[in-house]
């Protein structure tokens, strides 16, 4: 592997922070539609319009969600969407680059580029002093973000293996212990099946479970 180099926001991606256009509750629901409306952590309502079309990297610029990060702070927005005021938004200057910068700032410690003791912020200026540390040859960046988003795809299908699996689960469940248990199961009673024993020299509210066989 090649040499690697300090780089900034700017040297990978263009701000259009710009273009970002805040609208209140009241106003969203005057607009309501089809397209998403992205906050500080992802989509929280739906519009009528869009301001931004194509492949872009949003991330926090205020909230408590800097510090605690219980959802993403660096994330992709793509097609045709809105944006308020709570997310800075960047597009690389090349594909890859969208995908190293939300790798970077998702396992980078923000807190010394955060102001705001009550209400956590990064600004514009501290987002642009961050030092990212990448490669000096491209195609060494490419090859990362392509390894890095292969494993990200192999995370995701996990994930969703695991949700129909649950989902699996839950209807195999139901369907023995509920549906099929209403008609050819026998109703009992716990003292049916097991009994209970009080251990010698045991206080009263302690006591042990022995089934009946």
């Amino acid at each position: 592997m090649g040499e690697w180099k300090e780089y900034n926001i700017l040297d990978l991606a263009e701000i259009h922070n710009q273009s970002r256009v805040p609208l209140s509750k009241m106003q969203r629901a005057k607009k309501q539609g089809v397209y998403p409306y992205y906050g500080a952590s992802g989509i929280i309502d739906y519009v009528d319009d869009y301001l931004f079309d194509g492949e872009f990297v949003l991330i926090s610029e205020d909230g408590e969600n800097l510090k605690s990060r219980q959802t993403p702070i660096a994330f992709k927005a793509n097609g045709q969407f809105w944006v308020n005021n709570h997310a800075h938004i960047l597009k690389g200057l090349k594909p890859f680059h969208n995908d190293l910068m939300i790798y970077y700032f998702q396992n980078m410690d923000l807190n010394p580029y955060i102001t705001g003791a009550v209400q956590p912020k990064l600004n514009k200026a501290n987002l642009l002093s961050i030092p990212i540390y990448l490669p000096e040859d491209e195609a060494e960046q490419k090859a990362i973000a392509s390894v890095l988003s292969s494993l990200d795809d192999k995370i995701d299908l996990l994930h969703r293996q695991n949700k129909t699996l649950e989902s699996m689960a839950e209807t195999l469940f139901r369907q023995w212990f509920v549906e099929e248990a209403q008609e050819d199961w026998e109703a009992g009673c716990l003292g049916d099946v097991i009994e209970l024993v009080y251990g010698k020299g045991l206080k009263k509210e302690i006591r042990t479970v022995r089934v009946i066989q």
